[in-house]
């Protein structure tokens, strides 16, 4: 189904034939004998019908200009004749006969209409701007004339090519008002969907949905461009009803039933997921090679957590594109949500190794998977390589500071602090309120210690973000971390009193008390939050860890990290404080599958290595455990003392000496 709208209203459509009606009393008029001058005039103009209509153009031609010699004084019958050069492409004879209708009478509708619509349809063929500017002013002022016609409707042709022409000089209001009243009287296809788009260009995307709503009980194409409307403003629930209402008009399309499906994946719940992967399934019957219903099923086999049928529609869609972007892609976002960043790595690499910006792949295509392979760089701790890549991307972007915050992120995590900085100060320039930006900035100012300077930086984003939770988050962990806690508990009182119902904030609060010691009071926070919210797995998991760390109430550790990996059942810190539980437990095989899982997972963490080196110690493995450890004194070295973990390794060599 193609609802595009042409540009300009095509020469032939818009200079129409004369109708029946007159060539009939042409024709009954070529009996009947001239009775003076101004009557042979008139015989010959209704002569001249006749034999256009009876494809005679030559005679038609000769019937007119002789009209024309018998009556020079009447303007109807140049503009006549202008009007059938028209439509015969003789398009210097048609200005020239339409100017001389407007010689002799200056509002002559028809002889506007036709060097309107002639000025218009030449816009193209203009060679200098100003050349451009100044046809499209005289056809909108040609036009605009050609619709005052007393007691006669306006001519839907005219009114269509005359709001197109106010919609190229960005006058979209005069567009609206010709637009409203040609549905008033004529509620067609185009003008419905010009009127949309008018809307649009005057910032009323609201007033241009309700266009095209109005618009769809007139024509059913009308409802594919409505849900792009909706889709536009990720209205997903509304867009996917509105493909519905289309494919029930008509169910033979298949490229209907395809866009209903990815609507229903941009809107949330599991329920929309399941219906697009029903729609889906159907094509798929119609057509087992249809490439963009096997990414769209991998997408919603995945949102339902259906990993293993995900996986190889992916590879269903490699297979049928072995050169494509989008079967990787959707393959490593399986392996994402796995937390498998290895084979992410592993899918990306040599995709992204031979691939280059071009018309079957642009840019933005494979930025996106360069993105996902950057971050699956920094998942494992390989900072060079996701600097590297992010660097490629924004070489790429050519301008977009998304790319540079990547990188800086990459930076600090590699810890070249003043590296970071110096890539993001442009972009803070530019975008001196983007609290994603000035996050960064606050772990490199950190990182430097110039620790006063991003507590300032925090207090300026907390002030001029007041809605945005995460503000007073990152401020009050700062001043924690800055031995100020007081100050981190009033800024968390003031995100309390402003945001009651986000868990974050007592979340937020429990991770301040914990870190200080306070135990029972971390414990008041974290319950707090599993009142708001029963499944916040963050919380399920700390309060957990906190008991398993110091070996207590290790039965409710369990079941409060189970909870939490039932609802993210890859998550590797998860799977390392149920390992850790277990340990803690002295139940090492148990504690040992699940931290072979979170070090497999988290390479780069030391703390997760050095409890998987412990789980394997106790079973007697020295030699993975020194590994193991070894792996810890490689890592980012966070929450782990260095002397411990070397005491370990020389005691575990000692014991596998023996």
């Amino acid at each position: 189904m193609n609802v595009r709208t042409p540009s300009i209203v095509l020469l032939a459509t818009l200079v129409v034939a004369p109708p029946m009606a007159q060539a009939q009393s042409a024709a009954a008029a070529s009996s009947r004998p001239p009775a003076d001058g101004a009557g042979e005039a008139y015989y010959r103009f209704v002569l001249g019908r006749h034999f256009e209509s009876e494809g005679d153009i030559d005679r038609a031609i000769e019937a007119y200009r002789t009209a024309a010699r018998l009556d020079p004084q009447s303007a109807e019958i140049p503009a006549e004749l202008a009007g059938l050069y028209a439509r015969q492409g003789r398009l210097e004879d048609a200005i020239a006969q339409a100017r001389r209708a407007l010689e002799i009478d200056g509002d002559n509708s028809e002889a506007h209409r036709v060097m309107g619509t002639l000025l218009a349809s030449a816009v193209e063929d203009t060679g200098p701007a100003t050349q451009r500017e100044n046809k499209i002013a005289a056809a909108i002022s040609h036009l605009e004339r050609a619709q005052h016609r007393p007691g006669r409707l306006p001519d839907p042709s005219v009114s269509l090519t005359l709001a197109r022409l106010h919609l190229r000089t960005e006058n979209p209001a005069k567009a609206i008002e010709v637009l409203r009243r040609l549905v008033e009287d004529h509620p067609i296809l185009e003008a419905w969907l010009l009127l949309g788009q008018a809307h649009t260009a005057a910032g009323e995307p609201e007033a241009a949905i309700r266009a095209l709503e109005e618009g769809s009980t007139f024509d059913a194409r009308l409802l594919v461009a409505l849900a792009e409307m909706y889709e536009q403003r990720e209205r997903w629930g509304d867009a996917a009803a509105t493909y519905e209402r289309a494919s029930a008009a008509d169910s033979s399309t298949a490229d209907l039933r395809s866009r209903w499906a990815g609507a229903l994946l941009n809107a949330p719940g599991e329920d929309s997921a399941r219906r697009a992967l029903e729609l889906l399934e159907s094509l798929l019957v119609d057509d087992p090679t249809d490439d963009r219903a096997l990414y769209m099923a991998a997408q919603a086999h995945r949102r339902l957590g259906s990993l293993d049928q995900a996986e190889a529609a992916a590879r269903r869609v490699i297979a049928l594109q072995p050169d494509g972007l989008w079967g990787p892609y959707a393959l490593a976002l399986v392996f994402e949500q796995r937390r498998e960043y290895s084979r992410v790595i592993e899918t990306l690499a040599p995709v992204l190794a031979k691939w280059s910006p071009s018309r079957s792949a642009p840019a933005r295509h494979g930025l996106t998977l360069l993105t996902h392979l950057g971050f699956a760089h920094l998942q494992l701790g390989r900072t060079d390589e996701a600097i590297a890549t992010f660097e490629r991307a924004r070489s790429v972007a050519d301008g977009d500071a998304t790319y540079s915050v990547y990188l800086a992120q990459a930076l600090v995590t590699a810890r070249r602090y003043d590296e970071a900085l110096n890539v993001l100060e442009p972009v803070r320039q530019k975008q001196p309120t983007d609290f994603r930006v000035t996050q960064i900035v606050i772990r490199a100012l950190t990182g430097v210690g110039r620790n006063d300077e991003a507590v300032a930086l925090l207090r300026s984003a907390v002030t001029n973000a007041p809605g945005e939770p995460t503000a007073y988050l990152a401020l009050a962990n700062l001043l924690s971390e800055s031995k100020r806690g007081d100050e981190a508990h009033e800024v968390l009182d003031q995100a309390a009193h402003r945001f009651p119902k986000d868990p974050s904030v007592p979340f937020q609060r429990g991770a301040l008390y914990e870190r200080s010691g306070q135990l029972k009071q971390a414990e008041e926070a974290f319950r707090q939050v599993l009142a708001l919210d029963p499944n916040h797995a963050p919380t399920l998991n700390y309060l957990g860890y906190m008991f398993a760390e110091r070996g207590v109430r290790l039965d409710e550790a369990v079941n409060l990290i189970g909870r939490a990996l039932t609802i993210d059942p890859n998550n590797g810190a998860y799977l390392d404080s149920l390992g850790w539980a277990y340990f803690q437990m002295k139940r090492f095989d148990q504690a040992r599958d699940h931290l072979a899982r979170a070090a497999q997972q988290m390479p780069g963490s030391s703390v997760v290595q050095d409890h998987f080196g412990d789980a394997l110690a106790a079973l007697g493995r020295h030699d993975e455990a020194i590994a193991a450890w070894t792996r810890a004194l490689e890592g980012d070295r966070d929450s782990v003392e260095v002397a411990e973990i070397e005491g370990k390794i020389r005691r575990a060599r000692s014991q596998a000496q023996r």
